[in-house]
């Protein structure tokens, strides 16, 4: 099982208590995974984390961007088979 983690932890703010939310297959009913349950409080830091960064995300330009892109592109490949039963797992 993995476990996707959000980066609005801080220490000290009980996310170690924070309630999860099971991932499980549908075809099996097998949890493959667990995601934190997180409050509105904790999305909307999330939302202004994004909203921070995106003008760091712009300012790399086409070319930054693009470089950002392909290093994406070339983890999904070499990681296509992990990516594959991934999907597979979440979809049954």
């Amino acid at each position: 099982m993995s476990t996707v983690e959000a980066k609005p932890d801080q220490p000290g703010n009980g996310a170690a208590e924070r309630a999860q939310i099971a991932v499980e297959n549908p075809a099996t009913g097998e949890t493959i995974a667990s995601v934190p349950d997180l409050d509105a409080a904790q999305v909307k830091a999330l939302v202004d984390r994004a909203r921070a960064a995106q003008p760091t995300w712009a300012g790399l330009g086409f070319d930054g961007r693009a470089e950002v892109l392909y290093d994406l592109r070339r983890w999904v490949v070499d990681n296509r088979e992990r990516v594959a039963q991934t999907i597979v797992e979440e979809n049954g």
